[in-house]
């Protein structure tokens, strides 16, 4: 990509301008909407027990909270096309059976190649945990090796690796949810292999905007300033994602002129 973080910035900067007020009821909607699941969530946990309130949260924010995001940022990216939305268009997602099931599939298809590539890499993590574990040498009656004492250390370091390794690694689809607001009829499949594809050659550039967001970020920890910081952060990835889609168009394009044979006249 040939553009710069700055430039991104600025124009998001220009999109959002002269549409606060539409911005800060769209962010109090989600801001309320995920107080409102995990308090439910909390409440019931009080009867239910804690394993069932993570069960209902978990099952309240893909139900609910998901969907309402991705019409958060439907509503961006009509923004950024120079459409300005009622913010009530941010419930799209719950316009129809078929269009919310459509955001569930999504929602879905994510987050199970994000929990598949944690797996992969808790694997290691599993291994160390039957090696320190009790029940194994229990179950071979030996006594339990002395060094296993300080190993849970070992399995908490790994533990953490895994985790930012499969941060890392699920960034690849971190232009899927931009993919498929922008397009209703593409399918969830392609808009994950799409985002897979592209981001190969802007991963390194999105992680760098999001660094230098960090600062926005640390601020919206406060929660008020999120109905400021997250209008400018959704913004600046959905410009940043709309170059990266353009370049790659170009790409291939180029690509398929190359593959068409050319001919000189008189040769």
């Amino acid at each position: 990509m040939s553009i710069s973080n700055s430039t991104i910035k600025e124009i998001s900067k220009s999109i959002i301008k002269g549409n606060t007020v539409s911005n800060m009821i769209i962010c109090v909607a989600l801001i309320s909407a995920f107080f409102v699941c995990s308090n439910i969530a909390s409440v019931l946990s009080v009867s239910l027990g804690e394993v069932a309130a993570v069960v209902i949260l978990i099952s309240l924010f893909y139900l609910i909270l998901m969907p309402l995001c991705l019409g958060v940022i439907r509503y961006f990216w009509r923004l950024c096309c120079g459409t300005r939305d009622n913010p009530i268009s941010v419930f799209f997602y719950f316009s129809s059976k078929k269009i919310y099931a459509r955001s569930l599939s999504f929602i879905l298809h994510l987050f199970a190649r994000i929990v598949f590539t944690y797996l992969i890499f808790s694997v290691p993590v599993i291994l160390a945990r039957i090696i320190s574990g009790t029940w194994l040498y229990t179950a071979l009656d030996v006594s339990i090796p002395i060094w296993t004492v300080n190993f849970s250390n070992v399995t908490n370091f790994l533990g953490m690796i895994a985790v930012i390794a499969t941060l890392f690694t699920s960034l690849k689809f971190y232009l899927a949810p931009m993919l498929f607001v922008a397009d209703e009829s593409l399918d969830v499949s392609e808009a994950l292999h799409l985002s897979n594809v592209i981001s190969r050659r802007t991963y390194w550039d999105y992680l760098f905007l999001v660094f230098s967001f960090l600062g926005w970020i640390a601020l919206s920890i406060f929660v008020i300033p999120m109905i400021f910081t997250l209008p400018y952060i959704i913004t600046a990835y959905l410009v940043h994602a709309s170059y990266a889609v353009s370049a790659f168009n170009e790409k291939i394009s180029k690509i398929n002129q190359d593959d068409i044979p050319t001919y000189i006249a008189g040769v």
